[in-house]
């Protein structure tokens, strides 16, 4: 096709974007954000790993809480629709006394009762207020470290504050 070169790409004469090229970690950014590019460069340039763990560890917990909060709150807005519809498939059953309707308004209840026993089994409700808590403790002891606070403060080195910050967050 026009406008294609075959063979390797020529060489760059200036040896500043060359050194940049050849021996530089070069990532793309697909933002259009300035606040969503400074939050990427400030990560990337972020030189303690320990730290980068610990905000790695409060993303999981965050994110994880988010999601169990939406299925609980999906869950709750089931079991309250689905007994405000056996309640009005009772009255429609009372006025009309058909047997399809009987057979919803027997259904209704137990589908009720299952998604009750479901939601108490695996305790979302529970478990998100629990992850939301694990996130903002994680959080917490980042900006004590972060500000050197106790019990940051009284480490000897960077080192010994990141070993502490490493037991802490696990």
């Amino acid at each position: 096709p026009q406008g294609r070169v075959s063979g390797p790409p020529a060489p760059i004469a200036d040896p500043d974007p060359r050194e940049i090229i050849e021996t530089g970690d070069l990532r793309l950014v697909r933002t259009g954000s300035p606040a969503e590019l400074a939050r990427q460069l400030a990560w990337e340039l972020q030189d303690e790993p320990v730290l980068k763990t610990a905000w790695q560890e409060f993303a999981g917990c965050d994110q994880m809480a988010k999601r169990l909060r939406r299925l609980f709150s999906w869950g709750q807005a089931a079991i309250l629709l689905l007994g405000v519809a056996a309640t009005l498939l009772a009255l429609i059953f009372d006025e009309t006394h058909n047997r399809a309707v009987h057979w919803l308004v027997v259904a209704t209840p137990i589908l009720v009762s299952t998604l009750i026993a479901v939601a108490g089994r695996y305790a979302a409700g529970q478990r998100w207020v629990l992850l939301r808590g694990a996130a903002e403790t994680i959080k917490a002891e980042i900006f004590r470290y972060r500000t050197r606070t106790a019990p940051y403060d009284e480490a000897s080195t960077p080192a010994a504050g990141q070993l502490a910050l490493a037991g802490r967050v696990d």
